[in-house]
């Protein structure tokens, strides 16, 4: 459901508040009432509402779906929706994230008996519109009214209804050459012996005057048809007064043809009707795709993974996390793997679901992004088809999915997929350059079947070539590069890409290939089954005015116990002759494993700083999920030079009064300052306090999706309370160290300010509260009926450290465990990460010193850290034990005891061991430190 201009569902669903509503006084009908959240530029947003009309059925037996999610059901499609196996749909409404409306009616027919239903959608500018439409089509005789008027009901207009009818409809300032066409056609057809109606009337929602009856009036009187003014088999001019709507649908339902002005010229509109009646792709072969063959599949051996939660866990080493799928299995939402260099990256799910993009994932696209957590559709697709019986399945689950098990390894910089069926083991592998814009898929494939198979494999992408593919796919233009056997396309109209090139190509020169869609999936197809499946070769067919794709098949023969690699290239350029470049730079397989072999080692090398080895298996898995995250630089580093260097401000326009926002790229000012000056503006630009001294929300914090809540400019933020503590309290040192202390006494001031506004604000009784609108209403309170708490404050309130100890540990146990979204993503992993290695394992870098301050749950006796500095590897070994005092005690590297509890860090290329001992406070012990309130 879309309740926004086009383009807005493709890129974020709308927020859409939906109502079921029962009627009363009536016991035929039920309804569906919804509308837009507030919050977009247009207050007055219109409501929508979607009836059921069914007489003799009571509004007890009617039931309502208002989630996708929970109509559709994850892995499946409109083709085969989990509702349909339940009797009552759910009745879920008010707001859901992907909302939808469906309306079920159960109904019981004896033989021979019949019923009518039915199902109305309409809009109103406000509740009570649509309310007054629901009740003047509450009933089936007034439905039928309107749609079934009888030839008696074009009397009225003098016309008889005998005869054919041309129904011409024309704008306020009428076209005089279509008209002066028509009416010359309707004199030849007279002349022919042909009696025909030449009706005239306003188009849809147009208002035509005097002035537009007059001009029509005289065309008529010159071209010699006033006496068929009126007359059977003459001419009927009902500009005045303007058509109902009812009248209107009358008049179009009787035509035989409907000509409109607003769709273009005469001929125009008879070469689309001749094209709309063009024959349909037929197959040019007799061979039809069988059922996938359930014989000869085998069973893959289901790895020993860790943490393993039925659908997938962690490899030992917890370099890949594993996801086995049964037949008929997926996992609850799409799990995805993000895969890029800084240039250019692709996004897989389990599911082999891929979009892919150069340069800037919103604005370039080179294939389509699915929006759909349900389906988890895309534009990327392999299949694999057997040539002698046309079984065709696809390596990965989506989106020709065979029977059997379906394995997918994510992993750092790569993900693989492997499947059996049919005597057939096939690998696919994914992954990105590690220094260019090009993406491999790499696939092999194993004969097992004991005999010599004929196959063939057929990459497809579809264009995008800018942000939506509706928007962008006229522009874009297809051809092929013969010597390379590249498919390339470009997309000349767009401003910023117009000189692009994407190409897509294959490891193997014999082969065919198409860049038309509409050839490939056919009409009425889709990618599960597409009509080129049915073919025995692509059409070959390249350049403009297609329905835009990249496809390529290739065909082989493969003897019993033979492997064969295929692979596909997916990539994107400047221009013609770096496009050239790159696919002679990996032309060859060789070095398109040479990227796979820098893709892991950098990796490697990334994420292999910090290892750790805990009691706690999944801490050690989290710890290497990501690199270190920090934005204490110079603590970290001890570059207190970095301070000084100049750089230049941003410059932009300011915004306009009805603007919330603009998008467009900020000058570079002539004006400099020192970094250190940089930091000291943004931090007092962040000083203004609302009314409740929390700072100032504007039109967003960290979540845009709040962008309303202080738009007039009195909204405040308690997340923004809890981070600029933390920022201040982070920068405060290095304006002493500076000596700045006129700063430093201000932001040590701002601090006790915000605690004192936190705890006297923010804080609801139970939790804190996410913000305050600008009306001074609470948001994220128990006074709220929806968004009564928000993670992302209690988090912060432990994060920051500026709240109460004692309520910070009571908000973190006030928040449930329910669905989880955005874990994953790069603000709440990196935080999350730093969480473990440095408030729980208490790991911190100085300068050239390693601390470590370690805060573990109760039950722990030692952990391993596996540190990297530069080519030297430290391999710490912390031993735990109880006392009255917490803290490092002793302190040995390489068996030699040390002074300080500080491990010195030289990077030497050695391997250096560590045995440090650390004395914890025995569980249950209060302390006044948020970390250890975490712990407990």
């Amino acid at each position: 459901m879309i309740t926004d201009a086009g383009g807005g569902y493709s890129r974020w669903k709308n927020n859409v508040l939906v109502r079921w509503r029962e009627d009363q006084t009536r016991d035929n009908w039920g309804a569906i009432l919804c509308r837009k959240r507030p919050g977009g530029a247009d207050p007055d947003e219109p409501w929508m509402f979607h009836m059921l009309v069914a007489e003799g059925v009571t509004t007890e037996k009617i039931s309502c779906e208002t989630d996708r999610a929970g109509f559709i059901g994850r892995g499946h499609t409109l083709a085969d929706p989990q509702a349909m196996r339940e009797s009552r749909l759910s009745g879920t409404q008010g707001s859901v994230l992907d909302p939808i409306v469906a309306i079920r009616c159960p109904l019981s027919l004896k033989p021979g008996q019949s019923v009518t239903v039915y199902y109305l959608f309409g809009v109103g500018d406000s509740r009570q519109a649509c309310l007054v439409l629901m009740k003047k089509y509450g009933n089936g005789s007034r439905i039928d009214d309107t749609f079934r008027r009888g030839q008696s009901s074009l009397w009225g207009f003098a016309i008889s209804g005998d005869l054919p009818i041309v129904l011409l409809q024309l704008d306020a300032i009428p076209d005089l050459d279509l008209l002066r066409q028509l009416l010359q056609a309707h004199a030849y057809w007279r002349r022919q012996g042909l009696s025909i109606d030449l009706v005239i009337c306003a188009s849809p929602n147009i208002e035509a005057g005097q002035a537009a009856q007059d001009a029509v009036l005289a065309l008529v009187a010159s071209e010699h048809q006033t006496e068929q003014l009126n007359q059977p088999a003459g001419v009927f001019v009902r500009m005045l007064p303007a058509l109902t709507p009812e009248d209107r649908i009358l008049l179009q339902a009787v035509a035989r043809i409907v000509i409109d002005q607003s769709a273009g010229s005469l001929a125009d509109q008879c070469a689309r009707r001749s094209a709309a009646r063009g024959k349909a792709l037929v197959a040019t072969t007799g061979a039809t795709p069988s059922q996938h063959d359930t014989a000869n599949i085998c069973a893959a051996t289901t790895p020993v993974l860790g943490l393993a939660n039925g659908l997938g866990g962690f490899t030992p080493d917890g370099s890949e996390y594993v996801i086995t799928l049964g037949a008929g299995q997926c996992t609850p939402t799409p799990w995805v793997d993000i895969l890029a260099n800084p240039d250019f990256g692709t996004l897989v799910s389990e599911s082999g679901c891929a979009s892919t993009w150069s340069d800037n994932a919103h604005e370039f696209l080179l294939t389509p992004w699915s929006n759909d957590p349900v389906g988890d559709s895309t534009g990327e697709a392999i299949y694999i088809r057997d040539d002698d019986t046309y079984s065709c399945w696809s390596p990965v689950p989506w989106p020709c999915r065979g029977p059997g098990q379906y394995i997918c390894h994510h992993g750092f910089g790569y993900s693989r997929y492997t499947h059996d069926q049919d005597g057939i083991t096939s690998e696919m592998q994914v992954y990105v350059a590690i220094d260019a814009p090009i993406k491999f898929v790499v696939l092999k494939l194993h004969n097992h079947s004991g005999r010599t198979r004929l196959l063939s494999i057929t990459g497809y992408v579809e264009w995008v070539l800018g942000d939506l593919r509706p928007r962008n796919m006229m522009q874009i233009c297809t051809q092929l590069d013969s010597a390379s056997g590249t498919v390339s396309a470009s997309n000349a109209y767009s401003m910023e890409f117009g000189s692009r090139l994407v190409f897509f190509s294959a490891s193997d020169a014999t082969s065919t290939l198409s860049a038309d869609r509409t050839g490939f999936i056919g009409r009425h197809g889709a990618p599960e089954s597409p009509a080129a499946m049915r073919q025995p070769e692509l059409d070959g067919r390249t350049g403009a005015t297609l329905d835009p794709c990249g496809a390529i098949r290739i065909p082989f023969e493969l003897a019993a116990g033979q492997e064969r690699e295929v692979i596909f290239r997916l990539g994107a350029a400047h221009d013609q002759a770096a496009m050239q470049s790159l696919t002679e730079r990996y032309a060859c397989a060789a070095a398109v494993h040479t990227a796979l072999a820098q893709v892991t080692d950098y990796w490697q090398r990334t994420l292999g700083v910090v290892q750790v080895d805990t009691p706690d298996q999944s801490l050690n898995f989290l710890a290497m999920w990501l690199a270190l995250a920090t934005s204490r630089y110079i603590n970290t580093t001890g570059d207190t030079k970095v301070l000084d260097t100049s750089l230049h401000f941003l410059t932009g326009r300011p915004l306009k009064p009805e603007e919330a926002s603009y998008y467009e790229l900020p000058g570079v000012s002539t004006d400099s300052a020192t970094l250190y000056e940089h930091c000291v503006r943004a931090i007092r630009h962040g000083l203004g306090l609302g009314k409740h001294g929390l700072p100032l929300m504007g039109t967003g914090d960290w979540n845009d999706g709040m962008n309303k809540v202080g738009a007039q400019g009195k909204g405040e933020s308690t997340w923004l309370a809890f981070f600029l503590h933390y920022v201040i309290e982070q920068f405060m040192p290095l304006a002493q160290a500076r000596g700045d202390t006129t700063f430093a006494l201000e932001c040590e001031q701002h601090c006790a300010l915000l605690r004192s506004s936190i705890e006297r604000s923010a804080w609801d009784g139970s939790w804190f509260r996410r913000a305050y609108f600008d009306n001074g209403t609470p948001l994220g309170s128990v006074e709220n009926t929806e968004c009564q708490i928000d993670s992302i404050a209690q988090s912060w309130a432990v994060l920051s450290a500026a709240a109460d100890p004692r309520h910070a540990r009571l908000a973190m146990q006030a928040v449930d465990a329910g669905r989880g979204s955005w874990t994953w993503y790069s603000g709440s992993a990196g935080w999350l990460y730093r969480l473990i290695v440095e408030s729980i394992l208490g790991l911190r870098r100085r300068a050239n010193t390693l601390a470590i301050d370690a805060c573990v749950p109760p039950g722990w006796r030692s952990f391993d850290i596996h540190y990297r500095y530069g080519n030297s590897n430290y391999q710490i070994h912390v031993n735990l034990h109880e006392g009255k005092q917490a803290g490092a005690t002793q302190l040995s590297v390489d068996g030699i005891v040390q002074a300080s509890t500080l491990i010195a860090l030289i990077d030497d290329g050695r391997e250096h061991d560590v045995q440090m001992q650390i004395t914890v406070l025995p569980a249950g012990v209060q302390t006044s430190t948020v970390a250890q309130e975490v712990r407990q």
